[in-house]
């Protein structure tokens, strides 16, 4: 299988880079400047590959740009066979999004044209290839290349369709179909879309101009209008029975359509449309389907074969050699398998990378980036994930699997309580990595390394979120404690509620991550309570306090600096010297000052208990000594230590650099 017009990318290149050469830059690059010698040869490659960049297709669905930008890798076998073999049927197609699906039904579309496509094909398979075609008046198989028949279509994306209102989209529906109509120089009437859709194809499959007597429906992202709300809702119910009444007319009328072809992100919400689209043959585990969204990793070697060779050579020149292998397009493409490739659509399907990602890796030059969280996830997805996020805390995600029968994998017919695996398969986010026969089985796995990061981030989210409605939960306790100074009380609570419960995955490498979970679960804590406030990095004049729990009630403020990995006495030292508390003096009658240390050791992940928690506490207590001035008396400081599963006011104190040594007596 090649692109299209067979060495158009090369003469594209070629042509850019001769255009280039003229007016070749005088300023020496970076990598001169640092004394690597470039050859004529990379000069050109380099050159080459920045003009091809502004070709990238990147958002393009368009399949003539698509194909004009000679980064097209060829899915017209499948789209052949499909028209070829199929009348009346209704099909469907589930993929992850941003991977392909709107420029696959763009490719029909065009080829639904007829012969005046032709051309814009040539080099691709449907061009001249043969396809298998069943001839049931002799009982035989035979081959015959594409006829390049021409169909009216009747092509609705709902993903851009007005879905604010349910009347917004269903006047979009209808204002479609008119827009269709007047494609052909027909005139429908309706009050409806139901009518209007039903009399558009009645004028559809009587015109002339050599169109053939059946129309090609072509619906892509069927689900967009109702993943976006929540089940069951009065927004997704209302959305759902919109779809419910379109989907039924489509299906009424399949008796006069060559094929009826959706595409969309789950599989959840057609069967969820009752007895509308109930004939739908689901084709996204079909063996013939599996690589017809998503680039092979010959499609990538093959189309970015510039790309690639520029790439390895240019981090040869930067690598270290001591340490790093040397480069090559090889090395590259495994860089690229392990963090965008991955994906398999079927039982014995091939490993796709994601077309998304790959496009926008290509266009920065070989940056490893996180390209396809930044497009945005269902809300259905993400509602699902927070109520199911306990199946991934403390667990070792390396060895993460997920078990699903066929039924299960592509059927999620439980309105009320949707399972998280399924749709994280049809969403992207898992994919088979092998199947038993024997049990009807398949093995997920997450597809790579963008994918787990990904999943990293959303459930973070959903944690970070969660550590409010934790700190909601303990709310009396917690206030409680600070208001009667009952220190261990309220560190106790921070260790077992706060940070064990947020997962170990989502508290990383760093004071912020910290910072965060505690800030979170203070602000539920205080949440709607009159008079309590909670704030982070509160400016003092001399520098930002960590968090800051104003009790004006009482006339109290806590402030509290944390530090990971060095201790408490530190974090409260800091809140002296910078004199954070001085700015309270006048209004407040008590000033507690609180130094926390946590424990980030990355050699007794899942193994120590105290990892990624607070290990000691030191605090000083100020209380004004009159309500008319501004003199305090300090308490001693006291330090609690974590001992034996407890928060201990021990008889040691710390150093400033957190060491410990006892008090004398």
């Amino acid at each position: 299988m090649i692109s299209n017009k067979k060495n158009k990318g090369i003469h594209t290149c070629l042509l850019a880079c001769l255009i280039l050469s003229v007016f070749a830059c005088n300023t020496k690059n970076s990598l001169e400047a640092k004394g690597v010698k470039r050859t004529v040869d990379d000069i050109e490659l380099e050159r080459c590959v920045r003009s091809r960049s502004n070709l990238i297709p990147i958002g393009d669905a368009s399949i003539q740009n698509i194909l004009d930008s000679g980064f097209y890798a060829d899915k017209t076998k499948f789209i052949g066979s499909l028209l070829m073999t199929t009348t009346g049927k209704s099909k469907v197609l589930i993929r992850p999004r941003r991977f392909g699906k709107s420029a696959l039904i763009s490719t029909i579309a065009t080829i639904a044209e007829g012969e005046i496509s032709k051309t814009l094909f040539e080099g691709c398979y449907i061009h001249s290839g043969k396809f298998k075609y069943y001839n049931p008046r002799l009982n035989v198989i035979e081959k015959k290349t594409y006829d390049w028949k021409k169909y009216p279509v009747i092509r609705l994306d709902f993903s851009q369709l007005n879905n604010k209102t349910p009347d917004g989209l269903e006047q979009d529906i209808m204002e479609v179909l008119d827009e269709i109509a007047s494609r052909y120089n027909i005139v429908i009437e309706g009050k409806s879309y139901q009518a209007k859709y039903r009399k558009l194809l009645n004028k559809l499959i009587t015109l002339k101009h050599d169109y053939e007597p059946k129309v090609i429906v072509l619906i892509d992202e069927y689900d967009s209008p109702m993943i976006k709300f929540k089940f069951d809702s009065k927004a997704y119910n209302a959305r759902k029975e919109i779809l419910a009444s379109f989907y039924k007319i489509v299906k009424s009328c399949a008796k006069d359509c060559k094929l009826i072809f959706l595409t969309g992100v789950t599989n959840f919400s057609l069967s969820d449309l009752e007895s509308g689209p109930n004939n739908i043959v689901d084709i996204s585990l079909s063996r013939d389907a599996s690589s017809v969204a998503g680039y092979t990793e010959e499609d990538v070697r093959r189309l970015f074969a510039y790309e690639l060779e520029y790439i390895a050579k240019e981090k040869n020149k930067v690598r270290d050699k001591e340490t790093t292998e040397e480069q090559s397009i090889d090395t590259v493409i495994n860089d690229l398998k392990d963090y965008y490739d991955g994906y398999q659509f079927s039982q014995s399907g091939i490993r796709l990378f994601n077309p998304t990602s790959i496009l926008y890796f290509f266009k920065e030059e070989g940056a490893f980036r996180n390209y396809w969280y930044k497009t945005g996830d269902p809300t259905l997805l993400l509602k699902q994930i927070q109520k199911d996020i306990d199946r991934f805390t403390n667990v070792e995600w390396d060895k993460l699997i997920f078990k699903a029968t066929t039924n299960e994998l592509m059927s999620t017919e439980d309105n009320e309580d949707i399972d998280l695996i399924p749709l994280m398969y049809q969403t992207g986010y898992l994919t088979i990595d092998s199947y038993n026969s024997q049990k009807d089985q398949y093995i997920l796995t997450f597809p790579n390394q963008e994918v787990r990061e990904s999943l990293h981030k959303n459930l973070a989210k959903v944690a970070l979120k969660k550590q409010k409605e934790y700190g909601a939960e303990w709310s009396d306790s917690i206030l409680k404690s600070l208001h009667k100074e009952k220190w261990h009380d309220f560190l106790l609570m921070l260790y077992n509620r706060c940070f064990s419960n947020t997962s170990y995955l989502f508290i990383e490498n760093e004071e912020k991550s910290f910072h965060r979970a505690l800030y979170l679960f203070l602000v539920g804590a205080c949440h709607d309570k009159d008079g309590i406030t909670v704030s982070v990095e509160e400016h003092s004049g001399s520098g930002r306090p960590d968090i800051v729990i104003n009790d004006h009630n009482h006339k109290t403020v806590y402030i509290l600096e944390l530090k990971k990995n060095g201790s408490a006495n530190e974090a409260l030292q800091q809140i002296e010297d910078r004199n954070y508390d001085k700015k309270y003096h006048k209004d407040y009658k008590r000033v507690i000052n609180m130094g926390l240390n946590c424990i980030f050791d990355t050699q007794t992940i899942n193994k120590n208990p105290n990892h990624r928690n607070i290990n000691e506490s030191s605090i000083v207590v100020k209380r004004k000594k009159s309500n008319d001035s501004l003199r305090f008396l300090q308490d001693n400081k006291q330090y609690f230590e974590r001992k034996d599963g407890d928060f201990v006011l021990s008889n040691k104190t710390t150093t400033r650099k957190g060491k410990t040594r006892n008090k004398g007596v």
